[in-house]
């Protein structure tokens, strides 16, 4: 017979699969934006890299969180970092 404490872990981690899996589509999304940001930057002759966007995302992101904010720009920055090779 289960525990109360082992039905409670059990149903934080099927909890943190749930939040793993959303997490998943989003980043699927945020790909998705970028190839259309990029085929319209190609259109317009717009480089791929905006640095100056790319602060303002982070910037606002670890701005948004009580998370470390060093923790949460490194993943905004690898989420920027792969997006960006999206766009090409």
């Amino acid at each position: 017979m289960e525990s109360a404490g082992e039905r409670r872990l059990k149903l934080l981690r099927r909890r943190i699969d749930a939040i793993d899996r959303l997490i998943v589509r989003l980043l699927e999304q945020r790909a998705a934006a970028a190839r259309e940001i990029g085929a319209l930057k190609m259109r317009q002759g717009l480089p791929v890299q905006d640095r100056q966007r790319e602060r303002q995302v982070l910037e606002r992101a670890a701005g948004a969180t009580k998370l470390d904010k060093k923790f949460v720009k490194g993943v905004f920055t690898k989420v920027i970092y792969y997006c960006r090779k999206q766009e090409k």
